[in-house]
């Protein structure tokens, strides 16, 4: 856990708030993130890079919620987009197009005249079949165009396939054999304007090398080019940059700093960094309910009310997110912290009831052995036939039918009760920004946290939303 979560009297707190007192107020599952774990993250980085000082474009598919983004303003960064969505998105909320890294991995022609018209500071263009439409259109418009070219070196960092976009099989950006044959075009298209080159080695990178020779690359490229004639401004090296995530190596960002500084640091170019995970993913929770627990052949499973829609990165990403009790466990033998707390059998045969308003009622006198399933604390509640202490792995799963809807595998804790409370971490990017509607789930409201207050900063989404973009009934005659 990051040192902004704590354990006070029993309870799990970010910064000064209770995650459960926040929970009091509405119903799970719900993102909470720290203002103070984001600024530490952001003044880090700064330090870090402070003797080349680069332009800071926060990824805006990171986290996208504008109080969220504020911060990141307010600290001098600037914001990278992937779409027009997005820079619309940025600009309604205020934000100078003028300071937008607008990277491109493909470009349908309804949206080139959109994006030329909000003028960012520079398109890097991952494709070379973009640079004519973009030069056409720009031509219609009497308008020139500011782009970067977006370089695969083709560097393996043996990370999952998903992740590892800078890999030499990668779609994402210009083969490096390809790269004279781009120069060679923008030279031909008169609207063109290149004013940098930009790359990205991977993400979530946890070696020095990559970094290095990705560095010393790319120091390369923009010098071979800059003599060939081309006015060059930007030296872009995208992001990548690693958190802590549960059982993932990690390397601390100075580290990495001081690996890219030497070989950037006398070129004549402004350097951009895009770090959109590094800023935010310590810095966010998801706190989920659980449903109930079942043994299923001796494969046990803790159902939760948030799954696959309200966080999707697990399924996608193949990675395991540490997940700890909102409660501090106190009679279990697993990890402190990361296990689920016990209630203790009564040790008594239990009377189960059908049909019962009261789930305290139970119809019927049927004795269970106490080895076979207990009771909790609360009425009606039941567990599954494990001895008090005794931890078990189980899978922490949603409430949907799929097999990817899952939150963690094989984690060790012991059985939760119903109503219980998790909290999933290092959930503040590519997380509440890759939930969905799938099954008509409605995507969870977001909180932030500032030292002892808290405040809603994103609503949680109602049916009715889902339903206004429905038609009413078909135009169309039989």
């Amino acid at each position: 856990m990051n040192r902004y979560l704590t354990y006070q009297d029993g309870e799990l707190l970010f910064e000064d708030v209770a995650l459960n007192e926040i929970a009091e107020e509405m119903y799970t599952p719900f993102y909470a993130y720290s203002k103070a774990a984001i600024l530490e993250k952001v003044e880090a980085f700064k330090q870090a890079f402070a003797d080349i000082k680069p332009m800071m474009a926060f990824s805006l598919r990171a986290q996208d919620t504008k109080l969220i983004t504020d911060i990141m303003i307010e600290r001098g960064c600037s914001l990278e987009v992937s779409n027009i969505h997005e820079m619309q998105r940025a600009i309604a909320n205020g934000y100078k197009s003028t300071s937008i890294i607008f990277n491109s991995f493909g470009l349908p022609e309804h949206e080139i005249s959109a994006v030329l018209k909000q003028r960012p500071l520079i398109i890097n263009v991952g494709n070379i079949f973009d640079l004519e439409p973009l030069n056409r259109f720009a031509a219609e418009m009497d308008t020139g165009v500011r782009i970067g070219l977006r370089i695969n070196l083709g560097i393996e960092t043996g990370a999952f396939f998903g992740t590892n976009v800078g890999a030499a099989d990668s779609r994402i950006g210009i083969q490096r054999k390809d790269l004279d044959l781009a120069l060679a075009l923008v030279s031909k298209l008169p609207q063109i304007n290149l004013v940098g080159v930009s790359c990205r080695v991977g993400t979530q990178i946890a070696q020095l090398a990559p970094w290095i020779k990705m560095s010393e690359e790319m120091a390369k490229i923009y010098t071979d080019i800059k003599d060939a004639g081309h006015s060059l401004e930007y030296l872009d090296l995208g992001g990548g940059f690693p958190v802590a995530y549960k059982d993932m190596d990690y390397i601390e960002i100075k580290k990495i700093a001081r690996n890219i500084i030497p070989h950037v640091k006398d070129l004549d170019c402004r350097l951009i960094l895009e770090p959109g995970r590094y800023f935010v993913a310590e810095a966010g929770v998801l706190v989920t309910s659980v449903l109930g627990v079942k043994d299923v052949d001796s494969k046990f499973y803790v159902i939760t009310d948030a799954g696959f829609a309200e966080f999707p990165r697990p399924a996608l990403y193949r990675i395991q997110h540490e997940i700890v009790h909102v409660k501090e466990p106190v009679s279990c033998d697993t990890e402190p912290g990361g296990a689920f707390a016990m209630a203790e059998p009564s040790g008594e045969p239990m009377d189960v009831a059908t049909g019962a308003q009261d789930p305290g009622e139970y119809l019927g006198t049927l004795e269970l052995p106490t080895d076979f399933m207990h009771a909790y604390e609360s009425a009606g509640q039941f567990g599954t036939a494990r001895p008090p202490g005794e931890p078990i792995t189980a899978d922490i799963v949603g409430p949907g039918e799929e097999g990817l809807d899952y939150l963690a595998r094989d984690m060790t804790m012991c059985v939760p009760k119903r109503g219980e409370l998790l909290a999933v971490l290092n959930a503040g990017a590519y997380c509440r920004t890759m939930s969905s509607n799938y099954q008509s789930r409605p995507r969870p409201p977001e909180i932030l946290i500032e030292r002892d207050k808290f405040e809603i900063i994103r609503s949680r989404e109602v049916v009715d939303d889902l339903i206004s973009l429905d038609m009413e009934e078909s135009e169309i005659e039989a």
